[in-house]
């Protein structure tokens, strides 16, 4: 008989946003970002990869928005399992790793950092994973939120990352029991 390895739950997705300060990212060579505080869209924009003071800049004002409202603020970065190999995988690691160093330079918590599977993110928030018209909902969906008359396709996906995320299991178990508690009982 062999042992197997119990697989850890995570904490379920919940009906009222979690009482935390998000930045979603969806990272390439040029990555789009969104600030969601409360479930609430507070701003978007785009940032090249080399774009480190942006980024900063970014991350500085998620975590200081996270410290005035004394909740916790999270990093959730767009996962792509199937992203290739190569240059295409080398480059969206290194965005990946330019947020992470931009959110530890702001004081954000290394263990606050969520991976957002661009499958699983899209169907919760589009009701669709694939398909020719996938990226034609995620910018009206972003253009519906934001009410900006256009919004490029990496800027949309980071508001739907933001969406999702504000409700997400995975961010959840990531919150400190506190934060949890006060939404789930």
């Amino acid at each position: 008989m062999t042992a197997t390895k119990r697989r850890k739950r995570k904490a379920p997705p919940v009906h009222r946003p979690w009482q935390a300060t998000v930045i979603a990212v969806d990272p390439g060579k040029v990555s789009g970002w969104a600030i969601f505080r409360h479930g609430t869209y507070m701003t978007s924009g785009l940032l090249k990869r080399t774009d480190n003071v942006g980024m900063s800049e970014v991350a500085d004002t998620a975590v200081a928005l996270a410290k005035s409202l004394g909740v916790p603020a999270v990093l959730v970065l767009e996962y792509h399992p199937w992203a290739g190999t190569g240059n295409a995988r080398a480059g969206l690691e290194a965005a990946r790793e330019a947020w992470r160093i931009a959110w530890r330079q702001a004081g954000g918590h290394v263990g606050k950092v969520v991976n957002a599977n661009v499958a699983t993110w899209r169907g919760n928030v589009l009701g669709v994973t694939r398909g020719p018209m996938v990226l034609l909902y995620e910018r009206e969906h972003a253009r519906r939120l934001t009410r900006k008359a256009d919004v490029s396709q990496d800027e949309a996906a980071a508001i739907g990352i933001g969406v999702w995320a504000s409700r997400a299991g995975e961010v959840g178990a990531v919150l400190p029991k506190s934060a949890r508690e006060s939404l789930e009982g």
